[in-house]
């Protein structure tokens, strides 16, 4: 049998996209014309939804990364921002229009650059090429942002990653501190939301988690959802599901993942920045045992684990008004107000 790439099959059976389920949008959140920015039928629409960040007064156009791939944005810029917050999306499905809800979240005194990752969208890339590789080149696109947001604002630049979002922001933050341009750039923190520590390990959780989203909908033929874990079906199809993943992931896709490349654990403390991480305590496709464990290893960690239910990557939906006093509070903490 021929050696399948690690990188490739752990993206195809692993990265769960930005936007997921729909869910309802909170009467409590901004204007009435923004609440639709918290519906992911409507996120999932790119068209539709660069179309109303255009009324919002968000300009296009690109900037290039070092090994020169051509990143698209949308830019978002007020008159009285005192930063500017770098949205960085998870791998599915990777697009700028995914992550405009932060829109209906951020402070009035944040701008917002929204961008495509390579691969993905309206950038530079191939798809197939960016899953062979997955996880050694991304986290150019994020200081090709920082570089531009820079230049073209003169503000202070927060990194908001979602996912693996997170997880190749943090990679951009050690290589900028490596380069010595991380204060020159004016990075002033890392929020890491629903981010992960470890391509090897990420890729056997959350492949399991999804395996077994899907078996709990088949299994809900024969059962409650309610009592589904406790079926006989359940129990039988999922001991199964894990025990062939486990196997396939020992074959297959952890021998070519290279762990001391991509692994965040012992790379973490070189982020003199502040992060603050997000992360839901029932998150299955990530353990926040994992999270946890690189806050402890951090140089200036906040926290908040939502205790009450969630879903990965979903916090920011499913948790809106809290969601944004906190980003708020981490926001207003790291950068001074103007005088």
């Amino acid at each position: 049998m021929k050696n399948i790439p690690g990188n490739f099959l752990s993206i195809i059976f692993c990265i769960v996209p930005t936007v997921a389920s729909p869910t309802k949008p909170d009467q409590q959140i901004k204007n009435n014309d923004e609440l639709i920015l918290f519906n992911t039928t409507f996120l999932k629409d790119s068209d539709r939804v660069r179309s109303f960040l255009k009324t919002k007064g968000f300009s296009k156009g690109y900037f290039t990364t070092t090994d020169n791939i051509k990143i698209r944005y949308l830019l978002c810029q007020r008159e009285h921002a005192t930063c500017t917050v770098i949205a960085c999306s998870g791998f599915l499905p990777g697009k700028k229009e995914g992550l405009a809800t932060l829109y209906g979240i951020l402070p009035p005194s944040c701008n917002l650059l929204l961008f495509d990752a390579r691969g993905h969208g309206e950038s530079g890339g191939t798809f197939l090429g960016s899953c062979l590789t997955y996880g050694k080149h991304e986290y150019k696109d994020i200081i090709a942002a920082i570089e531009f947001a820079y230049h073209h604002t003169q503000l202070p630049n927060i990194i908001f990653g979602m996912c693996s979002g997170a997880f190749h922001a943090a990679h951009a933050l050690i290589q900028l501190k490596k380069d010595g341009a991380l204060h020159d750039k004016k990075v002033a923190g890392l929020i890491f939301d629903s981010g992960w520590g470890s391509l090897k390990e990420t890729s056997r959780s959350t492949a399991k988690a999804k395996v077994r989203d899907v078996l709990l909908s088949f299994c809900s033929y024969f059962a409650k959802k309610t009592s589904i874990k406790n079926h006989y079906v359940w129990k039988a199809l999922s001991a199964k599901a894990d025990m062939v993943w486990n196997a396939f992931h020992n074959l297959f896709v952890a021998p070519h993942i290279n762990e001391k490349e991509t692994n965040l654990f012992d790379k973490i403390s070189e982020i003199p920045t502040p992060i603050f991480y997000i992360h839901a305590m029932s998150d299955d496709y990530v353990s926040i045992d994992n999270v946890q464990s690189l806050a402890r290893l951090s140089q200036c960690p906040q926290s908040w684990w939502i205790e009450q239910p969630s879903k990965h990557a979903l916090n920011h939906l499913k948790h809106k008004e809290a969601y944004a006093q906190k980003i708020a509070s981490f926001i207003a903490h790291i950068v001074p107000s103007k005088i």
